[in-house]
């Protein structure tokens, strides 16, 4: 052994490797759920359980912009915004690569604690993940409310739901987006990379040829 080499060198880098080897873990199952490609179906998933309105985009851009991300499963899905255990990604809602991301990842972390809400039994595996970037969510929000979202009205004998005509998607995109800002306090920049994906992706408010 040289002279330079520690004694506890090979554990060291066994170390080293089982760490590598989790941060990559990580980043694989992230990218297949928080990636530009794959965040506007997660976020559409995350929503299965709401009314799937304006108001409920809203409240899980919040959820996610203002939480870290972490491996938490139950029986029946993901739970990956931290302290937001109300949104979940159904096991049957995910493809080959989800599944097969969050099996890695699980193989390759270890279990913190197992706990339980509403009834629910859920473990975290490792340690909590940083937050997703904001324009991927300001992104998929638009996407979202673009793509058929509605709106609730609170009446005295119920709730009015009402789909979104596309002559107010523009203001309803825009006044979304603005009250996430707002709210959630983001920088012009995110604003901006997230427009910078709406280009990208060719994701633009379909306007009726008047002349027909």
């Amino acid at each position: 052994m040289p002279e330079n080499m520690p004694e506890n060198m090979p554990q060291q880098m066994s170390e080293t490797v089982a760490a590598d080897t989790a941060d990559t873990a990580d980043r694989q199952w992230r990218g297949c759920f928080f990636d530009e490609q794959n965040i506007v179906n997660t976020m559409q998933c995350l929503l299965l359980e709401t009314s799937r309105t304006i108001e409920d985009v809203s409240e899980l851009c919040f959820a996610i912009i203002e939480n870290n991300t972490v491996l938490c499963l139950t029986h029946r899905g993901l739970l990956p915004i931290a302290s937001a255990h109300m949104y979940i990604f159904p096991y049957e809602k995910m493809n080959k690569q989800q599944l097969q991301a969050l099996r890695s990842a699980v193989k390759n972390t270890k279990q913190t604690f197992t706990s339980v809400y509403e009834n629910d039994k859920y473990a975290v595996h490792g340690l909590l993940l940083p937050k997703v970037e904001d324009y991927l969510v300001l992104f998929a929000a638009h996407c979202l409310i673009l793509h058929g979202l509605g709106t609730c009205t609170w009446k005295k004998n119920g709730t009015e739901y009402r789909q979104l005509e596309s002559s107010q998607l523009t203001y309803h995109i825009n006044a979304t987006l603005l009250r996430i800002v707002h709210k959630c306090e983001l920088r012009n920049t995110s604003v901006c990379h997230a427009n910078m994906l709406l280009v990208k992706h060719g994701v633009r408010v379909q306007q009726k040829n008047k002349n027909k």
